[in-house]
């Protein structure tokens, strides 16, 4: 037990400290065989999320290494690790839908918690509290609660930008988006990405569904 708790501080200093790195971006060539980290990054994540129906998008990749004498065949082999670890992270994800609402009444609060296998270092939620009205399994409304935040401990740090949601034309369902930063170190690299999280939620009587 104590070695996981040292664990969990030793992960949490790294943090801090990649704060007060010196970053050097990684600029790719014009050559067509230049290997391009960012762009592999979300190419590669976002087509594996996408077969797989994996609600989640990958935005605004940024890699820079945290030693100034890194090689770009180092950079590469990083790139690709995390890759890997992403997408074997991914086959984990679950939606849960957490009711809240008190008996009798149309208007529910929930949670909507993402399971944040991202960057999988560790084990964490993203969530994003809202109210909906609900009757004859119709949506009049959604609102929602603050913004949304990550539970748990992972390696990652987890920074809200923004959440919205869609009704459907018929009522009857509502998108949960839930869009937001990502920095934590890999294997030698300093790694920044923006991620979008969608739920979609069903009107079932008087509450919401997964």
């Amino acid at each position: 037990m104590k070695n996981k708790n040292i664990k969990k501080v030793i992960g949490i200093i790294m943090i801090l400290c990649t704060m007060f790195l010196v970053t050097i971006p990684v600029y790719a060539s014009n050559d067509e065989n230049q290997f391009e980290p960012n762009k592999y990054i979300e190419q590669e994540l976002n087509t594996w999320a996408e077969a797989n129906g994996v609600g989640v998008v990958f935005e605004n990749v940024y890699i820079s290494p945290s030693r100034s004498d890194m090689s770009v065949e180092e950079i590469e082999k990083s790139v690709k690790s995390y890759v890997k670890m992403m997408k074997n992270a991914m086959q984990n994800m679950e939606v849960k839908l957490i009711d809240r609402s008190n008996m009798g009444r149309a208007t529910g609060s929930y949670t909507a918690s993402v399971e944040s296998m991202i960057p999988a270092i560790g084990w964490g939620y993203i969530k994003q509290d809202f109210t909906a009205n609900v009757s004859s399994s119709r949506i009049s409304s959604v609102s929602l609660v603050g913004s949304s935040y990550d539970t748990g401990f992972t390696l990652g740090s987890w920074e809200p930008n923004y959440s919205w949601t869609d009704i459907s034309s018929n009522k009857q369902f509502v998108q949960i988006h839930m869009k937001g930063t990502i920095n934590y170190l890999w294997e030698g690299l300093n790694i920044s990405k923006d991620c979008t999280f969608l739920d979609t939620f069903k009107a079932s009587g008087s509450s919401l569904v997964e």
